[in-house]
């Protein structure tokens, strides 16, 4: 049980990296590859935050405030480089390079993310002690409080984004243009805004994975890539494209690396989880819960 804990708490940093994977992809039909230097670049703002807003505030409107400081700035971030990088990019692509040309440009961007966290707060690990330490026992079990932080952290994100998706305007343009944006275009939608939209939730789910993870594996500069693969697998396990499929798909991925080097050896960690991964593809190409889609002649 305490393995299984501990693989959900690291799953649940998966978790949101794989819902921004998806959310992209459902959206625009392209893979952010930029996503896992979003988790990186968000644990150094939320670290930015903590440490000027540290002299000032304590306890829980500190955790709370640097949250929304992340999130506001990294949403920020998403509006900039949707404007000035991938809306250019996408309107001069042709349809059959789109996929190749933002997968060099996500990959560029998150090449000059790790690089200006480099510049700014150097190349050694930084600890982040965001949320408090100790042990919580319950059942018999006794767990990392961190761990316990980590899975309401992620509970209320979930909620949060179920709401924007499920009972808002804003959220419900996002559904339609992530299903089909011609039609949606046609019932008045705002593509474009709902498109900036889907962006920012992306790099917000992004930023909150970093803060989550942070003070549990330090925050570096040389991360994003870790983090990348780990939520692009998640993404593809669970299903992609499809949030909840996202979510499962962590949880799921975080678990089999905690049991593997919990049971095994902690070397095999990641080796084993992958291993199971590509024996579900293999069973199941769409993913745990995704859909292989109809073709009609």
């Amino acid at each position: 049980m305490q393995y299984i804990i501990g693989g959900l708490a690291i799953g649940s940093v998966y978790a949101l990296v794989a819902v921004g994977y998806s959310m992209i992809w459902a959206a625009l039909g392209f893979l952010n590859f930029a996503q896992g230097y979003v988790v990186m670049f968000g644990g150094f703002i939320g670290l930015a935050a903590w440490r000027v807003l540290g002299r000032y505030l304590g306890g829980v409107p500190l955790v709370l405030a640097v949250f929304v400081i992340t999130a506001v700035t990294m949403a920020g971030l998403a509006v900039l480089i949707q404007t000035a990088v991938h809306r250019p990019v996408i309107r001069r692509s042709s349809p059959s390079f789109l996929r190749v040309n933002m997968l060099i440009t996500t990959l560029s961007l998150g090449i000059i993310l790790e690089n200006v966290a480099r510049i700014v707060w150097l190349t050694e690990p930084i600890f982040f002690p965001l949320f408090p330490r100790g042990l919580v026992k319950f059942w018999g079990l006794s767990v990392p409080g961190l761990y316990v932080w980590m899975l309401i952290a992620t509970g209320v994100m979930v909620l949060l984004l179920q709401a924007l998706l499920y009972y808002t305007r804003v959220g419900l343009a996002m559904r339609a243009v992530a299903q089909d944006r011609q039609v949606a275009a046609m019932m008045g939608i705002d593509v474009q805004r709902s498109i900036y939209s889907t962006f920012c939730v992306a790099y917000v789910t992004g930023a909150v994975a970093g803060l989550l993870v942070g003070p549990l594996l330090y925050v570096a500069f040389n991360s994003g890539l870790f983090y990348g693969l780990q939520g692009f697998a998640a993404a593809v396990l669970g299903g992609i494209g499809n949030v909840p499929a996202a979510i499962a798909g962590g949880l799921l991925l975080g678990v089999l690396e905690n049991l593997g080097a919990g049971l095994l050896h902690a070397g095999y960690r990641s080796a084993i989880a992958f291993f199971v991964v590509i024996v579900i593809l293999l069973v199941k190409p769409a993913g745990l819960l995704g859909t292989t889609p109809m073709e009609k002649v």
